[in-house]
């Protein structure tokens, strides 16, 4: 009996000296902790083996919302074994913005082994449906889509791409909300971008006035667009968040139509038959404020301070010229199309797969006190 008895034990001792050098004790598992969202993406370069066996909608369905920030620099874009094909849907190229970011992939991807093959909606969601479908047609091996408005006339020719297993990354405007299929958008933080404006413009008027009790006239674009609401409601919230309890009445939100100065200028027209005397001046593209400026000018019209959102040059000067526009949220088109260009080609090339659809640029606000460090005459924007 006692034999027995140490024969189990001996057995049992064994058993657990062979499981002990199979496993890892804690000490020796690594470390699991969460990656900055400045690094988000590039801790996640790597190629993921096992996504190779998944479908992209698959893919896609992993991916989360919480927005993290990029930069180009953040994507390791490899290599590719073959000539890439990608296609590039494009709301429009017409406005210097659009054309840059075009530019800019267009520069980056044609350096890395791709070819680009562009097409231009001209702000028309029914040919920008036929140029996707066209891309899907020749099997492109990836899409980067600029959505006309609104996004979601497009979801149902991107569930195709999708479908195809065609990668698609937004650039700049959000795809609809109730549309998942896609690898991600690159674009800017525009809510903080106009929080950025709306605080700013407000602890200024408080400085010159003593409080905050003003008017507020919005120039806009294009009614139902995404990244214009996001802009329009981070300046409220930034307005607002100098002092809650201040009477600030909007009394004029205007659309141009388009996204230039010229109508920026009709736009002002109006507003100054109407409310000479308006307070401030936000401008969900700085364009408008642009042409605002003029338009103030022609008719001399005083005291009114103005803010927008986008950073071309043109607005810049006034900031550096000490002029009546004093905050621009910088949506910066060379960062973000080298970086949509970049993640479509990490993907492409290594398998990357972002941790969230929402890659945005860190926000930056130009003021007087900046100035000098961001303006830059010879910019292409």
């Amino acid at each position: 009996m006692k034999r027995t008895i140490i024969t189990i034990m001996v057995t049992i001792l064994v058993l657990a000296m062979l499981l002990s050098s199979c496993t890892q004790t804690p000490s020796e598992q690594p470390e699991q902790t969460p990656a900055p969202v400045a690094d988000a993406a590039q801790d996640q370069n790597a190629p993921n083996n096992d996504n190779s066996a998944k479908s992209l909608v698959e893919i896609y369905g992993g991916i989360g919302y919480d927005p993290i920030y990029v930069e180009a620099s953040d994507f390791d874009i490899g290599t590719s074994s073959k000539p890439l094909n990608i296609a590039v849907a494009a709301g429009t190229v017409g406005s210097g913005f659009f054309k840059i970011i075009v530019d800019m992939m267009t520069e980056v991807m044609e350096a890395n082994n791709a070819k680009v093959l562009l097409a231009d909606a001209n702000n028309s969601f029914e040919t920008q449906t036929n140029q996707i479908e066209n891309f899907i047609t020749q099997k492109v091996d990836g899409m980067i889509v600029n959505s006309c408005d609104p996004p979601s006339t497009i979801s149902e020719v991107l569930q195709k791409a999708a479908e195809a297993n065609i990668p698609v990354i937004a650039v700049d405007s959000a795809l609809d909300s109730n549309f998942h299929n896609y690898l991600g958008m690159v674009g800017s933080d525009n809510y903080n971008l106009g929080f950025g404006v709306g605080q700013y413009i407000g602890n200024e008027f408080v400085k010159a006035n003593g409080s905050l009790d003003c008017t507020v006239a919005v120039l806009d674009g294009v009614e139902g667009n995404a990244v214009a609401k996001a802009r329009y409601d981070g300046f409220w919230d930034g307005i607002k968040s100098v002092d809650p309890n201040a009477n600030i009445e909007e009394v004029s939100h205007l659309y141009g139509g388009s996204w230039t100065e010229e109508a920026g200028i009709k736009m002002a027209g109006d507003l100054f038959v109407a409310h000479p005397d308006v307070d401030i001046i936000f401008g969900i593209s700085d364009p408008f404020v642009v042409g605002a400026v003029a338009e103030a000018e022609r008719k001399s019209i005083e005291g009114v301070t103005m803010g927008a959102v986008d950073g071309a040059k043109s607005a810049m000067k006034i900031i550096f010229d000490g002029g009546v526009v004093k905050a621009i949220g910088l949506n910066d088109p060379i960062r973000m199309g080298r970086a949509a260009a970049s993640a479509m080609l990490s993907y492409l090339n290594t398998g990357y797969v972002p941790s969230s659809k929402m890659m945005m640029l860190n926000p930056i606000t130009a003021t007087p006190e900046n100035i000098n460090e961001l303006y830059d005459p010879d910019s292409p924007f």
